[in-house]
């Protein structure tokens, strides 16, 4: 949602309310102010933190970072600070996307280790991929340098999906 309130703005800017523009920044600084204090963990981002209960999700969700390729997509600023994406695709590289954990491509939900996320998170389960997620995270290595490993990601979901269950979409 973050890159969506840059998008926003841009369009609020393009049409002159500078006023919504405004708004936009604020909402933003708000936004990301709370994501770099509350979800912030040292490697990732939690997947959530419940303040009533004090429950904290240290599962390492692999798409984490698609605002940021949204943000880049359309030529604006990324979203999350440059450190933390960069320790972000460090640590989803090896949790969610390692190739011998992950021949498919992208795990959605792992442990911050490696290790296979235990519970129901989602629809796509403790260990499911969703190539849409996975060609995302290939193109955020590649627009964050890591052009490799991107193109790897990349290609690995589509060999999964195409050549191995001979679909032409998931």
């Amino acid at each position: 949602h973050l890159a969506q309130l840059r998008m926003a703005k841009r369009m609020a800017q393009e049409v002159g309310d500078a006023e919504f523009a405004k708004q936009c920044d604020q909402w933003f600084e708000a936004g990301s102010r709370a994501l770099e204090e509350d979800l912030w963990d040292g490697t990732h981002y939690l997947l959530y933190h419940e303040f009533k209960s004090g429950k904290k999700s240290d599962v390492l969700m692999g798409c984490q970072l698609d605002g940021q390729w949204l943000a880049q997509f359309h030529g604006l600023p990324g979203v999350f600070r440059p450190d933390r994406v960069k320790t972000t695709l460090e640590t989803i590289a090896k949790a969610n996307a390692d190739p011998q954990r992950c021949p498919y491509g992208m795990r959605v939900f792992a442990n911050a280790d490696g290790s296979k996320a235990q519970g129901s998170f989602s629809y796509w389960g403790d260990a499911g991929t969703f190539s849409s997620e996975g060609f995302m995270l290939g193109m955020t290595y590649l627009y964050n340098g890591q052009r490799a490993f991107g193109e790897d990601v990349i290609r690995r979901t589509l060999e999964y999906v195409v050549v191995r269950n001979g679909y032409t979409w998931d």
